[in-house]
């Protein structure tokens, strides 16, 4: 007898699991649930951004941000082309305060259709270079970082896909 609910305890246990997981897939690919994620992390790491002090541009296209006067590039220039930049300081002989607030330092500058994952990556560096680390693949990394501190382990598990490629 012992056995027998055993064994159907294990197999509603099992059932149960798939049926989570079933759940859990089907909101992974409702594209309206991920971009409602998406902007609540969106608007969690804008103040971050409040808190931190840090100011954001917005620019029409890759050109006006990337600094470049031609409207179409030639090869040599599209590697400076970027969707977002972050701008920590000013050259060494002019880093004052004054100047930090005049220049509205630090700043992340983006596209004014951006996507969230774009303004976590800003924001990596902002954080990696308070620990020295000035590299592309510090900011990636900390993306997964801002991720396990702003969002619930749920929005973690729907958009764990995105978290992973954009934190690479």
């Amino acid at each position: 007898m012992e056995t027998i609910i055993i064994f159907f305890v294990l197999i509603f246990t099992v059932a149960f699991m798939l049926l989570c997981l079933c759940f859990f897939l089907w909101l992974s690919l409702s594209k309206k649930y991920k971009e409602k994620i998406e902007k609540k992390f969106y608007n969690k790491l804008i103040r971050v951004c409040e808190k931190e002090l840090i100011y954001i541009e917005y620019y029409n296209n890759v050109y006006d941000l990337s600094k470049i006067k031609e409207i179409s590039p030639s090869l040599k220039n599209k590697g400076n082309l970027a969707c977002g930049r972050y701008i920590y300081y000013v050259k060494p002989e002019y880093d004052t305060p004054l100047n930090r607030i005049n220049h509205k330092l630090p700043k992340i500058q983006l596209l004014k259709n951006n996507n969230v994952w774009t303004l976590a990556h800003e924001l990596g560096h902002h954080f990696c270079i308070k620990k020295n680390d000035f590299t592309e693949k510090g900011a990636d990394k900390y993306i997964k970082i801002l991720a396990r501190r702003h969002l619930d382990i749920f929005d973690r598990i729907i958009l764990g896909i995105e978290i992973f490629i954009y934190s690479r």
